[in-house]
């Protein structure tokens, strides 16, 4: 597949990093967590999250996912378990 025939991808799926989701399937196999890992990595001064006045940018955001999945893990919590949370809005 020569880049003219690539799908057109909006701004939002390329600045989320998820433009080898659309174009390349084998990578699907990755959680939100490594898309995470990988924009934190490359852009890790960028805003992720604006709620209301407050906003975190990404090295931030992968350190707060980062300790809440350990600390899941330290409860038991394992692959595949289905977890639920209830967030308030912003």
């Amino acid at each position: 597949m020569d880049s003219s025939d690539k799908p057109e991808l909006g701004n939002s799926v390329r600045d989320a990093g998820l433009s080898e989701y659309v174009i390349n399937p084998i990578i699907r196999r990755q959680t939100l967590g490594d898309v995470l890992r990988r924009t934190a990595l490359r852009t890790p001064l960028k805003t992720a999250i604006i709620c209301g006045t407050s906003q975190w940018i990404y090295c931030e955001l992968d350190a707060l996912v980062s300790r809440l999945a350990a600390g899941l893990a330290q409860i038991g919590v394992r692959h595949a378990d289905r977890v639920a949370d209830t967030l308030a809005a912003c």
